[in-house]
């Protein structure tokens, strides 16, 4: 009897170090996820009140003290550019320029342009609007991503003439994705692209010349395109690329869409989400894969004010300011500089 019962005490012992165990590697588990990753709130540094509806895609550019922002809105083939003086990222003296580029695509692809004619003014209405995000290459030029159709129009530095147009797309899409498809991206090298797909289900898709390998980005390994080379741009032939991997969030963000990309040349790579207000930090994890999604680790999570309205463009200006713009059909507030508290 009383061996049996010190077996019953051994077999209860040895249960409950498997349990401890068991809750030791599902919270180790988290931690390699990115579901306990640092997460701050921001305060609003300033705001600025621009005549754009519908902002949608940011591309940050640093030149010393001038900056210019390039900016996109899903309602007008226009490039707005916004130069100003920066001090310690907070612009000064903006000034907005306007670079509309509709007769360029309008001439490269063959479109009508009789607004009085329906099938002109329908096909047209299809083709340039949506911008759903905006970047620039290693030579400098501006590289628009166009949602309805999977395109990437590449104009020059000076948006002076379209140099290409690029074809990309989205595996395995089920219906109700057909209308949630590319929300930003950002380059790197070697013609590659990182495409973020807004949801059902939202991942980040690397993008690549057929035959090329994936490179991936996180730490310690792949680079995000950061310095201009060159402004000798010429026109380029029509070409599509293919995507070569892709990723998805799990665990406590999975369910939050993605808005936007972002990369600062020391940081990383960010992601914007407009439907859990929410900026991310991110690493793409291995193994790379054209036909499993990788998953992305969630390092560091900025909460959005609630005051934002549709919060849909995202640029870093360091690792703990951004600027982020409005997705709304109204004009008011729809730029604001953000900062950690």
């Amino acid at each position: 009897m009383l061996a049996y019962k010190k077996r019953k005490v051994a077999l209860i012992q040895q249960f409950i170090v498997v349990f401890l165990l068991l809750v030791f590697l599902i919270q180790f588990d988290d931690l390699l996820l990115g579901t306990q990753e640092d997460t701050k709130d921001v305060t609003i540094q300033k705001v600025l009140k621009l005549p754009v509806k519908e902002i949608s895609g940011f591309h940050l550019n640093r030149d010393d003290n001038e900056w210019s922002l390039d900016i996109v809105s899903d309602r007008d083939p226009i490039l707005y550019q916004l130069h100003w003086k920066n001090i310690d990222g907070i612009p000064v003296k903006p000034e907005l320029k306007t670079y509309p580029f509709d007769a360029f695509i309008q001439s490269r692809l063959g479109i009508c342009s009789d607004v009085s004619n329906d099938a002109c003014k329908k096909l047209s209405s299809f083709v340039l609007t949506q911008w759903e995000g905006v970047t620039r290459d290693k030579n400098g030029q501006v590289v628009l991503l166009q949602e309805t159709t999977n395109s990437l129009y590449l104009f020059s530095h000076d948006m002076k003439k379209m140099n290409q147009v690029i074809s990309f797309q989205f595996k395995d899409l089920k219906e109700k994705s057909r209308k949630s498809l590319g929300e930003g991206l950002v380059f790197m090298n070697d013609d590659h692209f990182l495409i973020a797909k807004e949801k059902y289900p939202a991942q980040i898709v690397e993008y690549g010349p057929q035959g090329s390998q994936a490179k991936g980005f996180g730490v310690g390994r792949g680079k995000l395109q950061t310095k201009e080379i060159s402004k000798d741009t010429k026109s380029l032939p029509d070409k599509t690329l293919q995507p070569l991997a892709q990723w998805q969030i799990t665990g406590t963000h999975s369910q939050c869409d993605f808005s936007e990309l972002a990369q600062h040349e020391t940081e990383g790579l960010y992601v914007l989400s407009q439907q859990c207000r929410k900026i991310f930090l991110v690493d793409l994890e291995m193994p790379l894969s054209s036909k499993n999604a990788g998953k992305i680790k969630v390092l560091k999570v900025w909460n959005l004010p609630a005051v934002i309205s549709h919060p849909e463009a995202l640029a870093v200006i360091d690792g703990d300011t951004f600027m982020v713009g409005s997705d709304s059909k109204k004009m008011g507030d729809n730029v604001f500089v953000l900062r950690s508290k």
